[in-house]
């Protein structure tokens, strides 16, 4: 079979090309020029799916288990680098918790704050970075 891309094959009005690469599980076959899929998974459509990938890295509580002291410093670093930032951060932080603060569930739980005070809070705390 002669190799051929996919653009060639699409310039050239065919429906399927062979780049003599294996496709995602493993065939060695033509490819449609419609989908890029294999034929051989095309015709499979009730082939079993694709096993889940593994994940590789760290979750944030185990990156925190294993560097507990390390991200304890930098925190207490920071704070001692911006003692006036944590004092009006913590200053704002106890007025906000002395306010009545009415939350609202979103679909994605980050709890948005509606109420029109306490949105200055969030602003300017933003402000101070």
């Amino acid at each position: 079979m002669e190799k051929i891309s996919r653009k060639e094959a699409k310039e050239l009005g065919l429906r399927r090309y062979f780049t003599g690469k294996r496709c995602v599980r493993g065939h060695v076959a033509e490819r449609r020029v419609s989908t890029g899929k294999c034929t051989i998974c095309y015709r499979g459509s009730s082939m079993p799916p694709l096993p889940k990938k593994k994940r590789v890295g760290k979750t944030a509580a185990e990156y925190y288990a294993a560097n507990k002291d390390n991200m304890k410093a930098n925190n207490q670093a920071w704070v001692e680098a911006n003692r006036d930032k944590r004092r009006i951060i913590d200053a704002r932080h106890r007025a906000m918790k002395k306010a009545e603060v009415e939350y609202i569930d979103t679909p994605n739980n980050d709890n948005t704050i509606i109420t029109g005070p306490t949105n200055t809070y969030w602003e300017d705390l933003l402000n101070l970075r």
